[in-house]
């Protein structure tokens, strides 16, 4: 083959060559096809091991997706103190109130005032797709580095059993949320799960939390950070019974939109896994934050 196309080169240019020059044209040709060959096993093997990881990506999704029992996520009402605190506190007070009233016109009926688990008191609201429990606003203070002063606070905790109203109440009510919960109908094995991430990535979990003491705890739950970016960390934790991912912000009205869409437990423990690569981990979390 390398014969024939110096062959053909020499025809080309009409002209005879010397046997050294003919040797060192070979020569260059046999270099260019071993480039030629080793780009494409390269690409080959590449290839190969794209397709290894998309499948045990696949599998882990699989492998760790469960039922819904429900979804959770908590919406915020921040205003800055300033020298005014009381009336930041009436503010938000106001505007969460006022949303409320929203999410209720919105609904067929109430169906009356509920107390909600660990979470207070709040109503329970009956749409076309199902049920909604929303709690009265729960006024703290927090303080937020990137305008570095406190803000006044208000936390609407939102569970239905329904993706689909999750994300009609989400896009229509127009207010970023800073966790979601997935909440699971059969139990992870915490205590199995974390040595496994860690040997598959050598991530460990940043807190956990369980039973017993010293080398008899039994771990039932691990928090992991996810991905920072642009002041914006987001965070998985991870439960028997739950998933559970948080945005932690700089700045009042910053969240959540489009997470609920975005993640699954099963991709979130993929991601735990190293199986995602960073730029998608990335791409998904610049399109959970983004209106």
């Amino acid at each position: 083959m390398i014969t024939q196309c110096t062959e053909i080169i020499q025809a080309s240019l009409d002209c005879e060559w010397s046997n050294q020059q003919t040797m060192l044209i070979e020569l260059a040709i046999g270099s260019v096809f071993a480039v030629l060959l080793a780009a494409y096993f390269y690409k080959k093997q590449e290839e190969q091991k794209e397709g290894l990881a998309r499948v045990e990506r696949s599998v882990t999704e699989k492998v760790y997706s469960r039922d819904i029992n429900s979804y959770t996520c908590d919406v915020q009402f921040n205003e800055p103190e300033g020298n005014a605190p009381d009336l930041a506190k009436n503010k938000v007070l106001k505007d969460s109130e006022n949303w409320i009233d929203g999410i209720k016109k919105k609904s067929k009926s109430v169906i009356g005032e509920i107390e909600i688990s660990g979470r207070g008191k709040g109503y329970e609201l009956q749409f076309e797709k199902g049920i909604l429990r929303i709690t009265f606003p729960h006024l703290t203070r927090s303080f937020f580095g990137g305008i570095d002063q406190y803000t006044q606070t208000a936390n609407i905790h939102i569970q239905t059993e329904d993706l689909e109203l999750l994300d009609m109440i989400i896009r229509e009510g127009d207010k970023p949320y800073w966790d979601l919960s997935w909440n699971i109908t059969s139990k992870y094995n915490i205590h199995e799960i974390i040595p496994k991430i860690e040997e598959a990535q050598g991530r460990k979990p940043y807190s956990r939390g369980g039973t017993g003491t010293g080398q008899d705890t039994l771990w039932t739950g691990a928090d992991y950070k996810v991905i920072e970016l642009d002041g914006v960390v987001i965070s998985a934790s991870i439960y028997e019974k739950s998933v559970h991912l948080t945005c932690t912000h700089r700045k009042p009205h910053q969240g959540f939109r489009n997470a609920h869409r975005v993640f699954s437990p099963g991709k979130i423990f993929a991601i735990l896994f190293g199986e995602v690569q960073y730029q998608e981990v990335k791409d998904m979390a610049m399109k959970s934050i983004q209106s």
